[in-house]
C-alpha cells in the first residue's frame, strides 16, 4: 500500500485528533520528522505523540529504524509505529 493511502487510513482511524504530516521537501524525497516519524498526533486530551506509519509487513523494519535513530534518548513524548493490515483493515500499533 502506498504512503498516501496509509496516511489517509490513519486520519480516518483518528477522526477526533489533529494530525500534522511533514511536507515533502523538494530536494529530498524523504519527509520524515527528525528523520524518523511520519506525523505528530495531538489527541483531544492534549497529549502529543510521534508516529511512524507503514504497512504491516514492514513494521519490524520501522521499529528498528525508530530504535536506531532515537535509541534510549529521553524523548518526552510517546513514540509509536503503526502498521496497516490490508486484510483486517486496521492498524497494528506498537509503542517503541
Amino acid at each position: 500500500m502506498k504512503e498516501a493511502q496509509i496516511k489517509k487510513k490513519f486520519k480516518e482511524a483518528n477522526p477526533k485528533a489533529e494530525i500534522w504530516f511533514a511536507p515533502k521537501v523538494k530536494y529530498k524525497k524523504e519527509s520524515d520528522i527528525f528523520g524518523v516519524f511520519d506525523c505528530i498526533l495531538w489527541a483531544k486530551d492534549g497529549t502529543i505523540s510521534f508516529w511512524q506509519l507503514t504497512s504491516l509487513g514492514n513494521i519490524s523494519t520501522r521499529i528498528k529504524k525508530v530504535k536506531n535513530r532515537i535509541g534510549k534518548k529521553r524523548f518526552g513524548c510517546p513514540k509509536f509505529v503503526a502498521g496497516w493490515s490490508k486484510r483486517k483493515k486496521e492498524f497494528k500499533i506498537i509503542e517503541v
